[in-house]
Order: C-alpha cells, then sequence, then structure tokens
C-alpha cells in the first residue's frame, strides 16, 4: 500500500512538473512574439511625406474641397518618401514648421543644389501610421499660382546646410503669417493625430 502511495506521488509530482515546463514554454515563447510585435512596431515609421513623382498640379483642381483631391488622394500610387519621422527634430505645432535634422537638411540641399526646381511644384501626400491624412504641393513663396490647398514651403539657406524648415500652410498665402491665418482653414492639416504622435515621441514643440 505504501509503494502504491509512492508511486502515485511520484507520477503526480512528474506530471506536475511536465504541466510547469509546457507553460513556461508557452509563456517564455508568448513573451518573445510580444515583444518581436512591439520592436517591429517602434521600428516602423509611422509619419511620412511621400513625393508623387508624375506632375499632377496642372491637372489637380485647385480647390481641396473638389472631390477630385480626395479621390487623388486615396488611390495615387505611394513610393518616393520625401521625410519621415527620423528626418524631422522638431515639429513647430503652433507655427506649422518641421525642421529636419542635419543628415535630413544636406539630403535635400544637395539635390536643390544641384537642380534649384527639383522639388518645384511636386505635389506630396502626408501619412500617419499609414493611414493618408491629406496632400498638397511644394511651392516657392513667390509662386502666382491661387492654390486653395495644402501647401509647403521650403526654407532653405544653400549657407546652412545643417538646417531645413518646411512650413506647412493650408494654401498657399506666404504674405501671411500662420497666426493671420483663420482657425477654420487650419483644420486640413492640423490633424490631433499628428500632433499626439509628436509629442508621444517627444519632437513636439507648442
Amino acid at each position: 500500500m505504501k509503494k502504491l502511495s509512492f508511486k502515485i506521488i511520484i507520477i503526480t509530482l512528474l506530471l506536475l512538473t511536465i504541466i510547469g515546463v509546457v507553460v513556461y514554454i508557452r509563456i517564455y515563447y508568448q513573451d518573445k512574439n510580444n515583444e518581436e510585435i512591439v520592436t517591429s512596431e517602434v521600428s516602423e515609421k509611422q509619419f511620412k511625406i511621400y513625393l508623387i513623382e508624375e506632375r499632377h498640379i496642372d491637372n489637380l483642381s485647385y480647390d481641396y474641397q473638389n472631390q477630385q483631391w480626395s479621390e487623388f488622394i486615396e488611390n495615387v500610387e505611394l513610393k518616393d518618401i520625401f521625410i519621415d519621422e527620423e528626418d524631422i527634430s522638431k515639429y513647430d505645432w503652433s507655427s506649422q514648421e518641421i525642421t529636419l535634422t542635419k543628415s535630413a537638411s544636406e539630403r535635400i540641399i544637395s539635390t536643390y543644389s544641384k537642380d534649384m526646381f527639383a522639388y518645384e511644384e511636386k505635389t506630396f501626400i502626408v501619412t500617419l501610421k499609414g493611414e493618408r491624412l491629406y496632400g498638397g504641393a511644394i511651392l516657392s513663396y513667390g509662386s502666382a499660382r491661387g492654390i486653395k490647398y495644402p501647401v509647403i514651403y521650403l526654407n532653405i539657406e544653400i549657407e546652412k546646410a545643417d538646417e531645413v524648415i518646411l512650413l506647412i500652410r493650408p494654401y498657399h498665402s506666404f504674405l501671411k503669417t500662420y497666426m493671420d491665418i483663420p482657425s477654420e482653414a487650419k483644420g486640413v492639416i492640423e490633424f490631433e493625430e499628428i500632433k499626439s504622435y509628436f509629442s508621444q515621441i517627444q519632437k513636439l514643440a507648442l
């Protein structure tokens, strides 16, 4: 009887040990998979501005409310990244100015110094976490186009290659400061999710 009880105890201990090992292995690999998912999410660039290779500025409506724009943003192919969040050192929300890092600035200035029209009138699309938020065009300050959709002005100082600033505006309005633009017009570029994301990655200035 004692031998039988001893065998039962041994078998029970073995079963408990096996169950414990199985549970440990499952928890270990589950944690590892979760860690890989988090690492992947962190390493993937979430904020991107794409440039569209083909020329669209002559074909798109100057009126951003035109359905043509929503269809274009939704369907245009995105492949050429102009900048992403790692190219940005600071996003000043109150003035809608993006200051680029030294390496990104040097890259853009290198292209600009070879061809000062390399970025002129290029169409862009802004995305966050894969969602297409808005589009527009890169313009020079003195452009005569009466564009009423988002624009980016490149503030480039050739002699100061460590800093390029992107000025984002809801429409072509070089003669106005950002503060002078009506608040109701700013909604096409002031997305709360962008503000929240740059605050999260500690690159937001208010």
